[in-house]
């Protein structure tokens, strides 16, 4: 196991698109929440730039326990996420605070252990950007921005996380001594040209990450 943090080429594959498995957002189907309940793993959700906000509450299992969560979408294994127009133009945001629920603008509800890809999106708004919980497979992500969330901007139980060129900055104060990326269990963890920027109680925190 281990964590790396490097620059140089770039080494995750970005998701080859092709006509068939994709799912075009506003084009084709009008929310990010209902493409991603739409698409299955090799499914890529392509979507326009814009601000998008419609969020739903449902429970979900988080490694062994059951918690509610208010998003903008529920995202499978094996399926990818791709902004168009890149972060500074896709925008998800749950908008604000949410009682006696979780609150997290993109939640990973595992299926499989394919991996989940995530492109070119700005995540904001929520208490946490990315929850993953206890995802079998790997969240990779490329080109994105989480941002003024008000707690933490991912946090991952059991997962590796890859993560290329991404800006993660402004978010609140975390727990368990973490503003950044706080994982909570063994995994691999892979940062490329990555910033970190006033996250309100650090940036990194690895338990039991290499």
């Amino acid at each position: 196991m281990r964590l790396v943090l490097l620059s140089g080429a770039l080494v995750c594959a970005l998701v080859r698109i092709s006509d068939a498995g994709t799912i075009h957002v506003p084009g084709e189907v009008p929310t990010i929440l209902a493409a991603l309940d739409q698409a299955v793993s090799g499914d890529s959700v392509l979507v326009a730039p814009g601000n998008y906000t419609d969020t739903s509450d449902r429970i979900v299992l988080e490694c062994t326990n059951l918690a509610t969560h208010r998003s903008c979408g529920f995202i499978r294994s094996g399926v990818s996420l791709i902004g168009l127009g890149g972060a500074e133009q896709t925008v998800l945001d749950v908008g604000g605070t949410g009682d006696l629920i979780t609150l997290s603008t993109l939640t990973i509800t595992p299926t499989g252990p394919e991996a989940i890809y995530l492109e070119g999106i700005t995540i904001t708004g929520g208490e946490y950007g990315i929850r993953a919980g206890c995802s079998e497979g790997p969240l990779k992500m490329a080109g994105c921005r989480i941002v003024q969330n008000g707690n933490l901007p991912i946090v991952f139980g059991e997962i590796d996380l890859s993560m290329e060129d991404c800006v993660i900055a402004d978010n609140g104060p975390g727990e368990g001594g973490a503003g950044g990326v706080r994982n909570g269990a063994a995994s691999d963890v892979e940062l490329r040209r990555c910033t970190f920027a006033r996250n309100g109680n650090g940036g990194l925190q690895m338990i039991g990450a290499s």
